[in-house]
């Protein structure tokens, strides 16, 4: 191969890699074997990961800290939302890393989402497509437009009772017409 021809191919390499369009974090098949893709069943427990912290003396900040230099870009906001919100989905490999830090067993740090009462509205399809317009409006993937949005309708309609779809429904479109008007 002559030197003319060895940097054609490398120019077309670099042409092709500067082209390449990963896919989106939950179709990607590596993010999913390396634990980064969020799993859709299961959900961080508030309350668990609250009381483990605490009860080695972290502050939120100190875990924040802890999880940075471990790799993860976490920041203490971050750690307080988990400790105060509900369902929210992480990476299982971020939940092995904070289990380890907490000195407890990952299924220790999270609940099952599998028989929760979000199953009738991920199911509808006005739902999914309220999840592909926030992931649009926020540059984020589905499944995490999805959580996002679930949080977001309990935290505004679920009052003791089961939430119902309809009212969720109500609630997730306006909140999303909503921040689609402002962005406009």
């Amino acid at each position: 191969m002559t030197n003319a021809e060895n940097h054609d191919a490398t120019l077309d390499a670099l042409l092709a890699a500067a082209a390449y369009v990963p896919p989106a974090l939950e179709n990607d098949a590596a993010a999913r074997l390396l634990g980064l893709v969020p799993d859709s069943t299961s959900v961080l427990n508030p309350a668990a990961l609250k009381r483990a912290r605490m009860k080695l003396n972290l502050t939120t900040s100190a875990l924040a800290n802890h999880l940075t230099v471990r790799g993860w870009r976490v920041t203490t906001a971050e750690v307080f939302q988990w400790e105060t919100r509900k369902g929210t989905h992480l990476a299982p490999a971020l939940i092995a890393t904070i289990a380890d830090e907490l000195e407890l067993a990952e299924t220790d740090l999270v609940t099952s989402t599998v028989n929760d009462s979000f199953r009738a509205l991920r199911d509808d399809s006005r739902f999914k497509e309220l999840v592909e317009r926030w992931a649009r409006l926020k540059h984020i993937s589905r499944l995490a437009a999805a959580a996002s949005l679930e949080s977001r309708s309990l935290q505004a309609v679920h009052r003791g009772g089961p939430p119902e779809v309809e009212l969720q429904l109500a609630v997730i479109t306006a909140f999303v017409e909503e921040v689609e008007n402002r962005e406009s």
